[in-house]
């Protein structure tokens, strides 16, 4: 019975829309390298219930025009489904590389990201994920993001582990974006995530996203700038 009512309040508690805060700092250091922070709050409803943050940041590669490579670290902690960081339940320290492959239409950016990553718990335990994210951006008014600037954004993301029973988690998104000055971009997002259990039992968590983008960029240039969308 205790199994039971655990299972139930739990249920309940993931039920419902949450919410999911990013900051994304992006400083181009050149034509080739860049360096990045993000950080993010996520919740169980509205603006309350906290239960994970992360900190994270990297170096980045631009390898070619349509080419970027990046390594990044961060640590990773979620908590009590209800109590607002007050009962740590997980902590997590990542290492991770990604490729990203674009593809131009016009001004629409078709983006491929691939992503290993390498997890590791205060518990000992290990794990790798392997993630694959197609995402989409397209700017409505005019010809590249800036200021002024609205655009839309949509993505589809699996992930997927090396043990069984190997699916983890499919996440999809879709939102709009405005640019506040040619540095400073915020943008509104739903974003719907399913969660795969080894026991074969899953839940379906719904947010509202809030993040802001900061790109500082120390060359002069005059090119059309799509937001770094990290996770």
């Amino acid at each position: 019975m205790m199994a039971l009512f655990l299972t139930l309040t739990t249920a309940a508690q993931r039920d419902g829309l949450g919410t999911w805060s990013a900051l994304n700092v992006e400083l181009v250091l050149d034509k080739k390298w860049g360096v990045f922070y993000e950080g993010q709050l996520r919740s169980q409803k509205v603006f309350n219930h906290y239960f994970y943050h992360e900190n994270k940041g990297g170096i980045s590669y631009k390898a070619a025009e349509k080419t970027t490579f990046l390594a990044g670290l961060g640590q990773y902690a979620t908590y009590g489904f209800d109590d607002n960081f007050e009962s740590p339940v997980v902590h997590e320290f990542r290492l991770w590389e990604q490729l990203t492959l674009t593809n131009d239409i016009g001004n629409f950016k078709l983006e491929h990201r691939y992503r290993i990553e390498q997890r590791f718990y205060d518990d000992g335990k290990y794990s790798n994920r392997f993630r694959y994210r197609l995402n989409g951006l397209l700017p409505l008014n005019k010809d590249k993001i800036g200021k002024g600037a609205f655009y839309l954004n949509a993505f589809e993301e699996i992930f997927v582990t090396n043990t069984t029973p190997y699916f983890q988690r499919n996440r999809a998104s879709a939102g709009i974006g405005y640019g506040l000055s040619n540095t400073f971009t915020v943008q509104l997002s739903y974003v719907n995530q399913f969660d795969f259990r080894e026991n074969l039992t899953g839940y379906t968590k719904h947010f509202l996203q809030t993040s802001i983008f900061v790109d500082i960029d120390r060359r002069k240039r005059n090119q059309p700038h799509y937001p770094r969308l990290m996770d």
